[in-house]
């Protein structure tokens, strides 16, 4: 409430341009074992839904021990603990876990004004929020540990129109391409750009799906994610990843995803529509096409491309957590690297 009593005095000076039934809430992030942060919504037709220095106030990132959550609202790139909107319609909630615990509570706390709705992204369930209620909810075993996860929670959600939707294998992985700029609208997937690096395929992630590029989709297995218009921040490289209204000709040195790599096409058949292929260039038959070229994920995400390397993995206990030391390097058991 540090910031109400001054929100209440600005409320009167500019009563005459607030919309009828203005929200403030107090949203309380607790975790199982404890630990607890808050951030604070504000309605105010004096402000807008874009970042505004002395209304907005930034969240100090920083955890006190291994119970320390953190809970805020993102406005712009910023991670705000106070959010003074026009509208919290579709206002994004983040948060960070702690290095113990799955389990969490949303507390609502000294609610006012209209009707405010919290939507769970993962479990695609409403809430309405009441003065005093609560929502309970999990994270994943590999979101455990001071994990930020920004998208899940939703303000007064409105779900956009689904425009397409892709499908993994039973390996989590999917090529993909489309006409337009898409963004994933469902949580547990992620989005790749790659560079081909020899026999490998050097994976970037990417926020949304430009048009015309092709992309790789890394989920659950066998799971179908929706996609939406919109476009991301990410910023489009080199990609060796070619849409499939761009299949010129079956001759080519092309590869298709086949489980969990790209293998060498010899068929005549052009790319099914809504995927991407590679194309591998040899340099005057010296280097040949390889029959199948393997995806190397950062290490920051994946363990699993460090397996391959002659550095024996050696594993330790510290603060009652498991972790693998490989070289200079240590993860935790989800494959992440720590820093």
């Amino acid at each position: 409430m540090k910031k109400f009593y001054i929100f209440a005095m600005a409320l009167v000076v500019s009563a005459f341009a607030i919309a009828a039934d203005p929200a403030y809430v107090e949203i309380e992030l607790t975790g199982a074992t404890g630990g607890s942060s808050s951030v604070y919504l504000y309605e105010d037709n004096g402000y807008t839904n874009a970042y505004e220095s002395g209304a907005d106030v930034e969240k100090f990132m920083s955890f006190s021990n291994s119970k320390s959550v953190l809970l805020y609202g993102l406005v712009d790139s910023y991670k705000c603990e106070d959010v003074v909107t026009n509208n919290l319609d579709g206002q994004v909630l983040g948060f960070a876990t702690n290095q113990v615990d799955a389990n969490y509570t949303l507390k609502f706390i000294d609610l006012e004004g209209r009707t405010l709705k919290l939507y769970d992204l993962v479990t695609n369930t409403e809430t309405v929020i009441t003065d005093g209620g609560t929502y309970d909810f999990t994270v994943e075993a590999a979101q455990v540990g001071r994990h930020q996860i920004n998208d899940r929670f939703v303000i007064n959600y409105v779900a956009p129109v689904v425009v397409t939707t892709v499908t993994t294998n039973a390996y989590g992985f999917a090529s993909f391409s489309y006409t337009e700029d898409l963004k994933l609208a469902t949580a547990g997937a992620k989005l790749y750009t790659g560079a081909i690096s020899g026999e490998a395929l050097d994976m970037t992630e990417v926020d949304y799906v430009k048009a015309g590029e092709g992309v790789i989709v890394k989920g659950a297995a066998n799971t179908t994610y929706n996609l939406v218009a919109g476009t991301g921040s990410s910023v489009y490289g080199a990609n060796a990843l070619i849409a499939s209204a761009n299949w010129t000709a079956a001759t080519e040195d092309a590869y298709f995803l086949v489980g969990n790599e790209f293998k060498k096409y010899t068929g005549t058949e052009a790319v099914p529509a809504g995927k991407a292929y590679l194309i591998y260039t040899t340099t005057g038959g010296a280097n040949p096409a390889p029959a199948r070229i393997v995806m190397r994920f950062n290490t920051t995400t994946s363990v699993e491309n460090v397996e391959t390397e002659a550095v024996q993995p050696v594993k330790f206990i510290e603060n009652g957590e498991i972790f693998i030391r490989r070289g200079n390097e240590v993860y935790n058991l989800q494959g992440q690297l720590v820093k």
